[in-house]
């Protein structure tokens, strides 16, 4: 992971970088989260689809033990 980040600030970050790679870095960063989501979700196949949300809601019962 640490060479990923590596990668990813020497290509988008430092000094001399123009402005209109900006949208190339948050659409190659987006890339890389969504295909590491789909890894999480192999492993643990209760998670929601990406894109999909999934609200978590207190039940009374759960409100009435405090």
């Amino acid at each position: 992971m640490a060479e990923v980040t590596a990668a990813y600030t020497a290509t988008y970050g430092g000094v001399r970088v123009h402005p209109l790679l900006l949208s190339h870095a948050v659409a190659e960063l987006h890339s890389i989260t969504a295909r590491l989501y789909e890894v999480v979700c192999v492993l643990f196949p209760a998670l929601p689809a990406l894109g999909q949300e999934l609200r978590l809601v207190e039940s009374q019962e759960a409100e009435q033990e405090w």
